[in-house]
């Protein structure tokens, strides 16, 4: 709003500036570039669509640039429905804690990753607008398959056990 006013002289309407934020899913490059488009004369539909693909560049950017451990973490991230501990990430990974650790500590460096506490241990987890950008471009699939592949066997196997004791 502050830039907007600066560049074109008039205040953006609050449930615009309001769309543009949420739109740009907070990234300040693109929520420039959008303010830029409609002082340009573009249409709020036209900035969003415009940003939607400055916000998909810069997450396949970073992506590219995370090492294979956070990659690994990521996926499992994103295939489980829950956060997970490291523990749990080890499982899913069929990895070991120095890896896990790795991998998350080079999430954290980003956004990517958040930070649950909670009953004396640390889960992690992805926000919404991350689980939507892995949804649409993998950071990587082969893992996410073999993570996939790892639940499914799980839940087979639990449901053995299930039907063993009844």
């Amino acid at each position: 709003s502050v830039y907007y006013k600066k560049v074109a002289g008039d205040a953006i309407e609050s449930n615009d500036r309001s769309r543009i934020v949420e739109n740009c899913e907070g990234n300040p490059l693109a929520i420039r570039l959008m303010v830029e488009a409609l002082i340009a004369g573009g249409s709020i539909s036209g900035a969003i669509e415009m940003q939607s693909e400055v916000v998909e560049f810069s997450y396949d950017l970073l992506v590219e640039s995370l090492g294979q451990e956070s990659k690994n973490v990521l996926e499992a991230l994103f295939v489980s429905s829950s956060p997970k501990s490291r523990g749990e990430l080890c499982m899913l990974l069929s990895s070991d804690l120095d890896k896990i650790s790795e991998g998350i500590q080079g999430l954290h460096k980003t956004s990517l990753c958040v930070r649950h506490n909670g009953d004396d241990i640390e889960k992690y987890g992805l926000t919404d607008s991350v689980r939507s950008l892995l949804l649409r471009s993998p950071a990587d699939q082969q893992i996410r398959e073999n993570v996939q592949n790892h639940n499914r066997a799980v839940q087979i196997s639990a449901r053995r056990e299930e039907e063993k004791e009844a």
